[in-house]
């Protein structure tokens, strides 16, 4: 359908909504809309006629008495554009994320967009519950808008008004931007600015507060007049509203800060439902009333006296999360209800496999709270390795668990991880065993996985389940083994002995030999990276069962869809009766 053709059909089937078309390429309706007893009128604006981009919809400013007052609202805007000698307001109406929709239906999506908005806006001015709900959920957002908007004024003024002191201190703290907040325990924690990298800035984390009613944000936080920051009595009122602890310890800090440096300047992280949101306070006010009588005043003595937090301001900045909370359970909270912060977890073998599973426990959570990623490997990156692992040029000549350990620091924040150059095959190392949550052998290596499981068995102090992770062949299957001596099932040398071909009865690919590659003085057995990438996820399968509590099958085989010979099905398999390992615990 041609743009032509859904002109023509809106003005047949809907000829009260208004065409408009201006020089500035902006085609779309203006649409009269009835919500309750509220009257509105929105803009439809077409910006794609293929349209692979939905609509943008705007809302016109309500003539209703004290609508600005009403601001700042989920799903609005607050700075509004001109058109046509109105003021018209950016509405969110729908989650595009995770919408499919068929873009060659024009009138379809134009009439959804239509039915969408009718619905915002009555979730927004009607449905005062679900907008409370909705304020929550928006709170980044509308956080962010705010802080936009208001920096924006700020730095405006400040452009001609540069000798103003309390102008330069709301300035500085403006510029403070995004900051990498990585801690989420209350107290004071330095941060560095993805802005300014070149140091750090101490910020104080208020106490993580998890709340189920909302009532928004106050009106007073939009600064449209001088100094364009929100009055700290505001914003002190506000916290006070859901969370009386924050607002006392907020009030008590800054004036131990005062005591103890005479600084104006403070900055601050509130934790809303693990959203982190980033202020700084300019208090010179209070500064100088703590001492103007050179007599320094405690928290009651302010709250109790005629001063109040007026003329202290609060300039609200952008943050960037990288909170345990947030980085490790936000792809999971619906799916798992708990991940691996907290657990200590040992992964043995940080090569082609192990390296992707470094990453991946990672984002998972290991290390994060009060729990440990141990990387266990003696071996060095060569050249050679970087094809198939997860590691590259940079780190060649170095131990790959230093390396890997490195890199997850690199890329995650706030993880323990601890990394020892070492060969497992160790009496001395058998003691990290101990007293973790969870074992992972990734070394592939059928001699080392042999000894890991004699020891696991062989030694009480060692209770935590094993998972064993390999290749096969060429790649043409990745298997993993779940071990747990509280269960009777396969251990890792039910399936074959160091030496010995795989037992039949637990063999993957009978009678497969595979491609073996040779170099100086060494042997090889090819594989893509996609062999590793798929091993690691399938021992991270098992590590999210294990977290579950629901393991099983606990010998799992994943066949390439190259493989054309017999497969073996994953199941939870018996021990074998020759089992050297098995017959000992029996």
């Amino acid at each position: 359908m041609t743009r032509l053709d859904v002109l023509r059909y809106i003005r047949r089937y809907y000829p009260e909504w208004q065409w408009v078309c201006t020089h500035n390429m902006l085609d779309g309706w203006v649409i009269k809309i009835k919500v309750g007893n509220y009257d509105f009128e929105v803009l439809i604006e077409i910006v794609d006629w293929e349209f692979f981009e939905l609509p943008t919809v705007y809302l016109k400013q309500p003539s209703f008495k004290n609508f600005e007052k009403l601001l700042p609202l989920p799903h609005l805007s607050i700075c509004p554009i001109e058109f046509n000698d109105g003021l018209f307001h950016g509405l969110c109406y729908a989650v595009t994320n995770s919408l499919a929709y068929d873009n060659y239906d024009a009138i379809g999506i134009i009439e959804w967009c239509h039915k969408q908005t009718i619905k915002v806006l009555g979730d927004i001015f009607i449905n005062k519950s679900f907008s409370k709900q909705e304020a929550l959920r928006e709170i980044v957002p509308i956080w962010s808008q705010i802080a936009t908007v208001n920096n924006f004024r700020l730095a405006s003024y400040f452009e001609d008004n540069q000798a103003n002191i309390l102008m330069q201190n709301l300035k500085n703290l403006s510029e403070l931007n995004f900051l990498e907040i990585t801690q989420q325990k209350q107290g004071f924690h330095h941060f560095i600015s993805k802005n300014i990298k070149e140091k750090s800035f101490k910020v104080f984390i208020l106490e993580p507060v998890f709340i189920s009613e909302f009532n928004g944000f106050f009106n007073g936080f939009i600064a449209d007049s001088l100094p364009y920051a929100v009055s700290f009595q505001v914003f002190l009122n506000w916290i006070k509203s859901f969370s009386i602890r924050n607002y006392q310890t907020l009030i008590q800090i800054i004036i131990d800060g005062i005591n103890a440096t005479q600084q104006s300047l403070f900055l601050g992280c509130l934790i809303v439902n693990n959203y982190t949101l980033t202020f700084g306070i300019e208090h010179t006010a209070l500064t100088n009333y703590l001492y103007s009588d050179k007599k320094v005043k405690l928290k009651k003595t302010v709250l109790n006296c005629s001063f109040t937090f007026n003329n202290c301001w609060v300039v609200l900045t952008n943050s960037i999360n990288l909170t345990p909370n947030f980085v490790y359970k936000r792809n999971i909270e619906k799916l798992l209800s708990d991940n691996l912060s907290d657990k200590k977890i040992v992964l043995i073998g940080c090569g082609a496999i192990g390296g992707y599973l470094g990453l991946g426990l990672a984002k998972l959570g290991a290390g994060a709270g009060n729990g440990e990623l141990i990387l266990i490997d003696e071996d060095i990156i060569k050249a050679e390795n970087i094809g198939r692992h997860v590691l590259g040029k940079s780190y060649v000549r170095h131990y790959k668990s230093t390396s890997l350990k490195f890199e997850i620091q690199a890329q995650l924040p706030a993880l323990k991880v601890t990394s020892y150059e070492e060969n497992i095959i160790n009496v001395k190392m058998y003691k990290l065993l101990e007293n973790v949550d969870l074992i992972i052998d990734a070394t592939a290596k059928a001699e080392v996985s042999q000894r890991l499981n004699e020891v696991y068995f062989n030694t009480s102090a060692i209770n935590s389940p094993v998972i064993f992770s390999w290749i096969r062949g060429n790649g043409e299957c990745v298997q993993a083994l779940f071990v747990d001596k509280q269960v009777k099932s396969a251990c890792r040398c039910c399936l074959n002995k160091s030496g010995y071909a795989i037992r039949e009865h637990y063999d993957a690919l009978p009678g497969f030999e595979p491609v073996v590659n040779f170099s100086a003085c060494s042997d090889y057995t090819p594989f893509s990276v996609s062999a590793s990438q798929s091993a690691s996820a399938l021992a991270i399968d098992l590590v999210l069962d294990w977290l579950r509590g629901e393991v099983g099958p606990r010998y799992r085989t994943r066949y390439t869809e190259r493989w054309t010979g017999s497969r073996l099905e994953s199941a939870d398999y018996l021990p074998h009766q020759d089992c050297h390992v098995c017959q000992i615990r029996e």
